[in-house]
């Protein structure tokens, strides 16, 4: 099942895959500093659309200004970008321009307006949380729904929380920032409240034809959140079952304990078990998947009532 999501690399550094005809575009090629600085409004507009169309850019404002200006690369031989010289009657000019656009850029970086490596929380945003423990800061976490854009939100506890969405589908809740590498045990502990004769519906497409009814369960999601066979994982059979109540739930990250996009549980073959072992070494997303029937994730909505979800931990130990 593919969502046509295009975030990037499972570093947690990564750069933001930005168009080499927007890199162009923003470089300054006839405007003057002050031309950048009355641009900013329209650039943090570009930037913050681009985080809005799920191309969620592993950096800040600051760092993506950066990239659009080509500063990395200033001071080496050639300039920022090669192709100036081809372009541009005087490149002198117009490269002191970029320079002092860079330097400017530099500055904002060094007062602290671009965060750790994101344009999520910097290391230290939030509560402390221990190691193998992720952070439920809303920032930290993403979803795949219908439509798009469903609202979190962190509770006087501190906890994600969201409602079930009496239209459309909530799919999938990922936190965007694990660890790389994983062993040893997923622990996930949450809580469903309900109002009224609440109904969990997973029906949402002709082909779902299985009696199997909603539940959520954990998800690995490897390589850069890739559509393959191999770099999605539920847990499997362990799930939650979406009725009111709480409680936890307790992965091995063992093979046998989990299934591929295709039902492939990771000991199923050698094939399997080295893609299970792979995706454990190259996470760029952990989190849950709401569905019932024939699938695990293809999302569920609520009837007759309401319900409200709470995720109290998600970690690995």
């Amino acid at each position: 099942m593919s969502h046509g999501v295009k975030w990037s690399s499972s570093s947690s550094c990564a750069e933001p895959r930005i168009a080499p005809g927007e890199r162009w575009k923003h470089r300054l090629r006839t405007r003057s500093l002050s031309a950048l600085v009355g641009r900013l409004p329209e650039l943090w507009l570009r930037y913050r659309r681009r985080r809005r169309e799920r191309e969620r850019d592993s950096v800040g404002f600051v760092r993506y200004l950066q990239i659009i200006l080509g500063c990395d690369s200033l001071w080496t031989s050639g300039g920022p970008f090669p192709e100036y010289s081809e372009k541009q009657h005087d490149p002198g000019a117009k490269m002191k321009m970029v320079r002092l656009a860079c330097v400017l850029v530099l500055l904002l970086s060094a007062l602290g307006l671009s965060g750790a490596c994101s344009g999520s929380p910097t290391a230290t945003a939030g509560a402390p949380h221990a190691a193998g423990v992720l952070s439920l800061d809303t920032r930290m976490w993403d979803t795949l729904s219908e439509p798009e854009g469903f609202p979190l939100s962190n509770n006087a506890a501190g906890h994600l929380v969201f409602e079930f969405p009496a239209t459309g589908s909530i799919n999938y809740l990922i936190n965007v920032k694990p660890p790389t590498v994983i062993s040893g045990t997923i622990v996930v502990s949450l809580r469903i409240s309900t109002t009224g004769p609440v109904v969990f519906n997973y029906m949402m497409e002709p082909s779902n034809t299985c009696p199997t009814p909603a539940t959520v369960r954990p998800l690995i999601w490897a390589h850069g959140n890739s559509p393959h066979e191999f770099d999605r994982w539920w847990s499997n059979p362990t799930s939650w079952l979406l009725t009111a109540g709480s409680g936890t739930l307790i992965v091995p990250l063992s093979p046998e304990k989990w299934s591929s996009v295709y039902g492939r549980l990771g000991n199923a073959s050698a094939a399997a078990r080295a893609g299970f072992t792979n995706a454990l070494r190259n996470v760029s997303s952990l989190g849950l998947t709401f569905g019932g029937g024939c699938f695990f994730g293809h999302g569920v909505n609520v009837r007759g009532g309401s319900a409200q979800f709470v995720l109290t931990n998600y970690q690995i130990q």
